[in-house]
């Protein structure tokens, strides 16, 4: 009794593939850190990689935050960037650019809170549909804000005395809301 285990070269009859759902990233990444010891095809930061957020308590923190939205070759991605502080002497940047050639980026968010004294915030972005919100709660803080672009929005809300305020929204149907209490 003999048994066969491979068809002669002449049989073209190809087998029959059973549908299947592609894997998430989560699920690739992690048969290939399994299998391989490493990342091969990206990393698990892949997926959440335009959201960045940064929580820092204490005295004298600084917190920068740079987004890039594009390059020449892809289209605009929205990005999120979130800074909150507790503290004095604390300094936020949020920069947030769009490097694709003609195109800027839209209804990215920039947010920063900060509680303490003598703080120091500054956003800038550059794109159409932006959100910029800075929420400062102590004495002598500072805010500026540069907007470039049409449609973007902006609050600023500052609890204390002492603070000081700079806007420069440039473009059309703009919004400014500041607080000052």
């Amino acid at each position: 009794f003999r048994r066969v285990l491979f068809r002669s070269a002449a049989s073209t009859q190809e087998p029959e593939l059973v549908a299947v759902e592609p894997w998430s990233i989560k699920e690739r990444l992690g048969f290939e850190k399994v299998a391989l010891g490493f990342y091969l095809s990206g990393h698990l930061f892949d997926q959440s990689g335009d959201e960045v957020r940064r929580t820092q308590g204490g005295n004298n923190n600084q917190s920068t935050i740079t987004q890039n939205g594009g390059n020449a070759t892809n289209s605009a991605r929205l990005l999120t960037a979130t800074s909150n502080q507790a503290g004095d002497d604390n300094i936020s940047t949020i920069t947030q650019t769009n490097s694709r050639i003609g195109a800027a980026g839209a209804s990215n968010r920039a947010s920063v809170t900060q509680n303490g004294d003598q703080n120091r915030s500054g956003v800038s972005q550059d794109g159409v549909q932006l959100t910029a919100t800075v929420v400062q709660n102590g004495t002598n803080g500072s805010v500026g804000v540069t907007q470039s672009g049409s449609g973007n929005g902006l609050s600023i809300t500052q609890g204390g005395a002492g603070q000081t305020i700079i806007v420069n929204q440039s473009g059309e149907d703009n919004l400014s809301e500041i607080l000052q209490a």
